[in-house]
């Protein structure tokens, strides 16, 4: 996996030359108050991913629509939209359903790698989509993942990392309403209006609600209303099956587990609806390429 990307990596210089005015340090105070957040406990569902080792991770799937911002290191992103190499100073904005290849590498200085991730709630979305009104054609076709300067969002940014040190969860999705209509004028209107649900995406969005079920087909049928027979064909004109999209969805909260949280490796398992910590490690291995011990959670 890190020799693929590195491979790449003319390719990627060439992408982020073009790219130059956009990248910016980090806003000092920004940053603090950011750091900030990572120590105390008003995160919400918010995900601090820390990291000291240089590791890749393939076929990441985003579960649904999540802001990037990365604050120590560097990030090499391969996706259908293109490539990029993220430093501090830029925000990555990932739609629902892009599937991306990553490198992460923690800064030379101090040893770190860090960033936040701010997963968007329907109810932001929901409140962006009534404000930015009737959507023109094409809102459902524009890129899945794109890269801008945090600078060109600093205050909806302050806003929304102030209210949440203050417990005030309400101010920061309300900063969050501001941020993303900001994002759909410069072209990410497929944040507001994605392209029409399909049954594999219906089917992630159930599991993801209880990746720690025992999902059986019949479970599925069930809260579709269809038969077996039925949703396997389906699922095969999406070039998918019921057990890959199980997969797909538990390793990628498992993902976020081990990045965001010191949880014992049998207490991710189990919460993503694995019995044995050895069947969840193999599993994880399969799907990403690396061992859960090399994502580096630990700060010491």
């Amino acid at each position: 996996m890190l020799a693929m990307l590195k491979n790449g990596a003319c390719r990627q210089n060439k992408v982020m030359d073009r790219n130059k005015d956009g990248i910016q340090e980090l806003d000092g105070a920004l940053r603090d108050r950011f750091l900030r957040l990572m120590e105390s406990e008003s995160l919400a569902d918010c995900i601090m991913v820390k990291a000291r080792v240089e590791h890749g991770v393939r076929s990441a799937d985003i579960l649904q629509p999540t802001l990037a911002v990365l604050l120590e290191g560097e990030k090499d992103v391969r996706c259908p939209d293109g490539e990029w190499v993220l430093r501090p100073g830029l925000l990555n904005v990932m739609c629902a359903g892009t599937r991306m290849d990553v490198v992460s590498r923690p800064d030379p200085v101090t040893g770190r790698y860090l960033t936040l991730l701010v997963p968007l709630c329907e109810e932001v979305l929901a409140a962006a989509r009534l404000l930015w009104g009737t959507p023109v054609a094409g809102s459902a076709a524009g890129p899945m993942l794109r890269c801008v300067a945090v600078k060109d969002f600093s205050e909806e940014m302050a806003a929304w990392s102030e209210a949440l040190l203050r417990d005030d969860h309400a101010g920061a999705r309300v900063a969050l309403v501001s941020l993303v209509i900001g994002l759909a004028r410069q072209g990410m209107t497929r944040l507001l209006f994605p392209p029409a649900e399909t049954l594999a995406q219906r089917i992630r969005r159930h599991v993801m609600d209880a990746p720690d079920r025992d999902w059986q087909s019949r479970d599925v049928e069930a809260l579709l209303g269809m038969s077996g027979a039925t949703l396997r064909r389906h699922l095969a004109a999406e070039e998918t099956s019921l057990r890959e999209l199980l997969i797909d969805v538990r390793m990628g909260v498992a993902l976020n587990l081990l990045y965001g949280t010191r949880l014992p490796l049998k207490t991710v398992a189990a919460r993503v609806g694995y019995r044995s910590p050895d069947g969840f490690v193999r599993a994880f291995r399969a799907r990403y390429g690396l061992e859960p011990s090399q994502l580096g959670r630990d700060d010491a």
